[in-house]
């Protein structure tokens, strides 16, 4: 015999070990973003360092093209044209251009530093100056270190390129000096720095970094127990109230912050659900006692037919009580079902234009041919127009011949059947003149089961079905009625478009 392997199971993970597994608690998440935001100084500055010095080397390279370039033309043209040969290269590209001797000594200058306006100067001080100093031409290789040094491995190598950061930290100077013959021709140009200042500053951002990050990782978790301690406090006494077979009233609503909005939403929700738990209970203690009847009469009947030998008489009376039970029960369960997806609703799919004026003139002429009508006489009246609404017709049909089926169990001589447009939607009227309904009983009949008709058949499921089905297009409906003078049932559906 073979043994069948043992299969362990292990019990389904709580919500809250699910939610664990998924990711990191909500505390541990703002201590994380508190520490980013300490950080994002340092992580802007470094990106930025790193994004501005590859600018700056892409610069000077471009700068060294640019001025072997012109030294090349410098070095075979008359000295007539070095100054048109500077002043085309400088109005082409910007920036500061010279002419030097081997011995440092600048022969021309074109280029000058200009007075920015006032635009240019809040641009300068917002994003940096791209605009070279002004300097004094004969002796700024004396005053600039970094030309000087560069000029002195031009000497050496025969060019040089090179970027240093000035105001403030705000701006890259650049520079390319290369040989031509007997002079050397300098490239100067000068471009705004990303976040220039803050750049400089990284590595005192560092620092304070390190020093703040402590400090906002208390703050963190000081806010987070603030925040997060009534939030799991509230998460506890949900879970405990869900595990209770019988749940206690409404959750505290202590606070008046959010936490107290939630608080009173879940209370909103917990009665919301009681309310359809409490509907659900009636549906099935209704759907029982609807059963109980036929189904004891079947039982009844079945313990007759066991008992033997039966003459034909008794046969016939047994099987039409059988008969009559199944068709009381299968009644029952389409009228049930039929209930249960009104409550539950439609398909988008489902839903067309209908013109209530045509549904009502087809059912008012149906029932003028319904033998159930007998001698009562049924009339319609429609005024205005934009009758339309949107809905599932089969549906609004069965709502609409119910109401007219009552109307006809009722009515003494006539059913009279309105139609009109208001500003809510359409309206429709269906009134009888019959006994009229109790003042006490006018707030039940739409609930389900509830019958004037005691001993005439029908499951008292109609009116419920009717409520439903208008309740679910968006619709409302009521009733009205003195006694002794006719019921009135009222339908209002919005307009369709």
């Amino acid at each position: 015999m073979t043994r069948r392997p043992i299969v362990e199971c292990s019990a389904r993970p709580s919500l809250e070990e699910r939610l664990h597994r998924a990711g990191p608690s909500l505390r541990v998440r703002v201590l994380l973003v508190l520490a980013l935001v300490c950080a994002l100084p340092l992580i802007v500055a470094s990106v930025a360092a790193t994004v501005s010095e590859r600018d700056a080397l892409v610069l000077a390279e471009t700068l060294l093209r640019e001025t072997r370039a012109l030294g090349r033309h410098i070095e075979h043209a008359p000295s007539e044209e070095h100054g048109r040969l500077l002043a085309h290269v400088q109005a082409a590209n910007g920036g500061r251009v010279r002419l030097l001797t081997r011995a440092g000594e600048v022969v021309t200058t074109v280029g000058e530093s200009h007075r920015p306006n006032i635009v240019e100067r809040v641009q300068a001080f917002l994003f940096g100056d791209s605009e070279l100093p002004p300097v004094d031409a004969a002796d700024d290789l004396v005053r600039s270190p970094a030309l000087r040094d560069s000029f002195a491995l031009a000497r050496e190598r025969g060019e040089h390129a090179a970027c240093h950061t000035a105001a403030e930290g705000r701006q890259w100077r650049c520079h390319a000096i290369a040989a031509c013959g007997a002079h050397f021709v300098l490239m100067e140009r000068a471009e705004r720095r990303t976040v220039g200042a803050l750049v400089e500053q990284r590595y005192q951002l560092l620092r304070l970094c390190f020093f703040l990050l402590p400090w906002a990782l208390l703050l963190g978790a000081f806010l987070s127990w603030r925040m997060i301690r009534p939030i799991e406090q509230l998460r506890r006494e949900v879970d405990r109230r869900a595990d209770m077979s019988a749940p206690e009233p409404d959750l505290p609503v202590t606070r008046k912050d959010e936490l107290g909005a939630l608080a009173h939403a879940f209370n909103r929700l917990a009665a919301r659900l009681a309310s359809r738990n409490r509907e659900h209970e009636a549906f099935v203690a209704d759907l029982a006692h609807e059963f109980k009847s036929p189904v004891a009469a079947l039982r009844a009947a079945s313990d007759k037919l066991a008992e033997g030998q039966h003459d034909p008489a008794r046969l016939e009376r047994l099987a039409r009580v059988i008969h009559d039970s199944s068709e009381r029960l299968q009644h029952v369960l389409d009228d049930f079902l039929e209930l249960a997806h009104a409550e539950t609703g439609w398909d988008e799919s489902d839903y067309e234009t209908v013109d209530i004026e045509q549904l009502a003139r087809a059912l008012v002429a149906r029932a003028a041919r319904d033998a159930t009508a007998g001698d009562k006489r049924v009339e319609l009246t429609v005024d205005g127009d934009a009758l339309s609404v949107r809905g599932v017709p089969d549906r609004l049909e069965a709502a609409l011949g119910n109401l007219l089926d009552n109307a006809f169990a009722f009515a003494t001589a006539a059913v009279h059947v309105h139609v009109t447009s208001t500003a809510e939607g359409v309206h429709l009227t269906v009134s009888d003149d019959g006994p009229g309904i109790a003042p006490e009983d006018l707030p039940r009949v739409f609930d389900r089961f509830f019958t004037r008709r005691a001993g005439a058949g029908g499951t008292g499921l109609g009116l419920a079905l009717v409520r439903a089905i208008i309740e679910t297009h968006g619709g409302r409906v009521w009733a009205a009625s003195e006694p002794g003078r006719g019921a009135t049932f009222h339908v209002v559906l919005p307009s369709a478009g």
